[in-house]
């Protein structure tokens, strides 16, 4: 009976040291990937295939470089941002204060994430899960174009101190993944593919 609870116990030892590095390789994996002027995202999750989605469908946007900042619809920025689960991000416009606020929805409710103005280069990023406000300042300030409200994208990804954004002059492309966990290739909207 001991010898027989003994190799269950190194089975169940054994399956959840291959189970974990699988779940962090497969994370490795996970990323979005966006192209100036091209109205989709690519995107892979957990080792998946990869899959392409339209960004803001229907709004026929896309991504583009305004004072050296890559800029990106309100609606749009949320959609590419690497999840592995809840909470649901989303952002909230306050039109008489021209102020976009992200916000995660979760077991906590509703809480901030970040804050943005139109106009300003300072914003509001939130540590500790909706707690411990601190200003920063970002490179270039959100836009209203056609009436239509674009966040510097860098500046979006800054506030999820667990992701990252590098930027592929060869593919005038924007990568974004899990800090510390760079994929190894990425496929862009346009089908094309590199080693990262």
């Amino acid at each position: 009976m001991k010898k027989n609870f003994a190799i269950v116990i190194s089975l169940i030892f054994i399956f959840s040291i291959l189970f974990n590095n699988q779940v962090y390789a497969d994370q490795n994996e996970t990323y979005s990937a966006l192209q100036i002027d091209n109205t989709n995202f690519s995107y892979r999750r957990w080792g998946r295939p990869v899959g392409f989605r339209e960004l803001a469908e229907g709004e026929n946007v896309s991504p583009f470089i305004y004072n050296g900042s890559v800029m990106l619809p309100m609606r749009a920025v949320i959609e590419i941002i690497p999840v592995d689960g809840p909470p649901a991000f989303r952002v909230e416009w306050h039109d008489s204060e021209r102020r976009a606020v992200i916000v995660a929805s979760g077991l906590d409710g509703v809480v901030p994430l970040a804050e943005f103005w139109i106009g300003r280069t300072t914003a509001v990023y939130y540590d500790d899960y909706g707690r411990n406000p601190r200003q920063v300042t970002i490179a270039n300030a959100p836009v209203i174009i056609n009436g239509r409200t674009y966040l510097p994208l860098r500046a979006v990804v800054d506030a999820f101190s667990s992701r990252e954004i590098e930027w592929v002059p060869s593919k005038q492309g924007i990568v974004v993944y899990w800090t510390g966990l760079r994929p190894q290739t990425v496929t862009f909207p346009d089908r094309s593919t590199i080693e990262f």
